[in-house]
């Protein structure tokens, strides 16, 4: 009997992993050229992508064929995008997009593109094709061509490649100098040649470019296991957000936060399903964070908060749980907590107190939104159409002794009083555009007093799709947004090209929703679904007719501007009738 068991249970073991590798994808080759402090990486998979349109109707030369004119501008794009289909590049292979900081305010940046190499020739063919006098040189493995030579660029560009991949790197820098220290850029003003060797500057980007085809899988994205399991996840395109190496090069005034903050990633994969594009995405934080999330994991929106929202034409809304305790947690593993409660000595308040004082629950929801005529105030005879909604936010307080320890406090400092079960600010409220509502139950902000009431009452009772429901039931983050609702709302535009943008947008979209799970102990689980009115056809088909309509519109755009930028031949002057002229004579002067 044992025996049997262990061969049932090898069979299930073998089943399981199958099941997994069926699941996983190999990493494509490309990724080892990702740099390891790259902030944010995107990747395209063209062969997922090419799959799910599969119909002819949907190439390439379709989508160029909305481009019409004999422009001379038109042709060119054309010509260049359909040799590009035959330019050796591997289309169907992960094509990536990484972006590295070089300082704390990312105002230099590293730009690195990548994708696959299917046929070196046909590439270099192209290269030689579309830019005139190009010079393709070597250096060991790689082919290269300079910052001088076509590419048009002010920043430290170079494009190189071999036989596994074209990498295009580049850096922008911000100068500070003044105008008189304008940099000599006449060094890189000549195409290379025998007589013109590489400069300096040429010399800087082709040794960025060796460093990046020669470095190994340990010094490259794929050393970091998030980054690689994303890769082998199967998907039409995925997303990398490296919150560390934002952080690392941030000045921090408390050296805890960057050991707090390390190892922390966002990741996400992106899939073209029928009827909505959905992002698969999970937050990674380093191990000491990830203790305090865990212990504080658990609460999920309360769904009543919203339901007592009194409209029926809800347009979206934002909610998120959480135990307040956790900020009490991050302030002392920062060492800044006793800082704080030196501040609020005087108060008679400690940071725990001011935790307490919120349950942890978050409600803001947005209805009736509209476009509304507006008289200008600054002239009576002028009217505008401006965005207009009902909104109200909902903030639940906690623990009744700190409501009380907080409430008199304020108080006592004058900055509150209390009129019967309401506390009110003493200055008054700051906007006219606003209300609030202050109780020892909760703080309600809306756009107006008659929503408060209502809201509190429990008078009105919104609705909440069923789908939308079951989708953000026990989540810990909730966000949707009733996209169609928004777009009816707005008026048809006399504008033709504003119409037309108008209409098919109305025709695609139908909502967006965000939802989020508690910490679970390795990552944070959230999902971003974008859904269209077509629920039958696959997204990215649709999208693929909604580029038409803005390939469309931005051509007729372009021409436009073309026609309107064309110079107009100078007005000859009018000819004066000599005859009838009369000139001033020197007594009309004199009194």
């Amino acid at each position: 009997m044992k025996s049997i068991f262990n061969r049932i249970l090898s069979i299930l073991v073998v089943l399981a992993i199958v099941a997994i590798s069926a699941c996983k994808k190999p990493v494509s080759k490309q990724a080892k050229y990702l740099p390891k402090d790259a902030v944010y990486v995107m990747s395209i998979n063209g062969g997922a992508i090419k799959e799910k349109l599969k119909d002819e109707a949907f190439s390439l030369g379709n989508l160029l064929s909305t481009i019409t004119g004999s422009d001379s501008v038109i042709n060119s794009i054309k010509e260049k995008l359909n040799a590009f289909k035959n330019a050796g590049v591997d289309l169907e292979a992960p094509v990536y997009m990484a972006f590295c900081m070089k300082n704390s305010t990312g105002d230099d940046l590293e730009i690195t593109l990548v994708a696959g190499m299917k046929s070196v020739t046909d590439f270099e063919d192209f290269l030689k094709k579309q830019m005139k006098n190009v010079v393709i040189q070597k250096s060991e493995d790689i082919s290269y061509i300079d910052p001088s030579n076509g590419l048009k660029t002010a920043e430290e560009g170079i494009l190189g490649w071999n036989k596994d991949a074209v990498i295009f790197n580049i850096t922008t820098q911000t100068y500070t100098s003044n105008y008189n220290d304008i940099p000599d850029t006449s060094i890189v003003s000549k195409p290379p040649s025998k007589d013109n060797p590489n400069t300096a500057n040429n010399s800087v980007s082709l040794e960025r470019l060796k460093k990046i085809f020669s470095q190994k899988e340990e010094e490259s994205l794929l050393s970091i296991p998030e980054f690689k399991s994303l890769q082998q996840e199967k998907s039409d395109a995925t997303l990398w957000l490296n919150m560390s190496s934002i952080i690392a090069k941030m000045p921090m005034k408390f050296p805890k936060m960057k050991t707090l903050l390390e190892n922390s990633y966002m990741t996400g994969t992106v899939n073209f399903n029928d009827g909505e594009v959905v992002l698969d995405g999970k937050s990674y934080v380093g191990k000491e964070l990830g203790e305090i999330y865990k212990k504080y994991a658990g609460p999920t929106i309360d769904l009543n908060l919203l339901e007592k929202y009194p409209s029926n034409n809800l347009n979206g809304f934002l909610m998120f749980s959480f135990k307040t305790a956790i900020v009490t947690e991050v302030m002392k593993v920062l060492g800044i907590d006793g800082l704080i409660n030196v501040g609020l000595m005087e108060s008679g308040l400690t940071l725990s107190d001011i935790t307490d004082l919120f349950k942890g629950d978050f409600m803001v929801a947005a209805s009736d939104f509209n476009m509304k005529q507006v008289q200008s105030s600054y002239n009576p005879n002028y009217s505008y159409m401006r965005p207009d909604a009902k909104w109200l936010l909902a903030i639940p307080f906690g623990d009744k002794a700190a409501v009380d320890k907080v409430m008199n406090s304020l108080i006592q400092k004058q900055l509150i009083k209390k009129e019967g079960n309401n506390y009110i600010p003493v200055a008054g409220i700051p906007s006219n555009d606003i209300a609030l509502n202050i109780t020892d139950k909760s703080i309600i902000i809306a756009s107006d007093n008659d929503l408060i009431q209502q809201y509190i009452s429990g008078t009105g009772k919104t609705t909440i799709p069923s789908d939308v429901q079951s989708m953000v039931k026990d989540k810990a983050l909730a966000l949707y947004v009733d996209i169609d609702k928004l777009l009816t709302a707005i008026p048809t535009s006399t504008n033709e090209m504003q119409k037309m943008l108008l209409d098919k947008s109305k025709a695609l979209f139908k909502d967006a929703i965000i939802v989020a799970d508690n910490y679970n102990g390795t990552y944070m689980k959230h999902k971003w679904t974008l859904r269209f009115k077509d629920q039958k056809e696959n997204s990215i088909k649709q999208l693929y007719k909604y580029a038409q309509t803005l390939i469309e519109i931005g051509t007729k755009m372009l021409i436009m501007n073309e026609a309107y930028n064309i110079p107009r031949p100078p007005v000859a002057p009018t000819p004066v009738d000599t005859t009838t002229a009369i000139s001033p004579k020197a007594d009309d002067y004199k009194e």
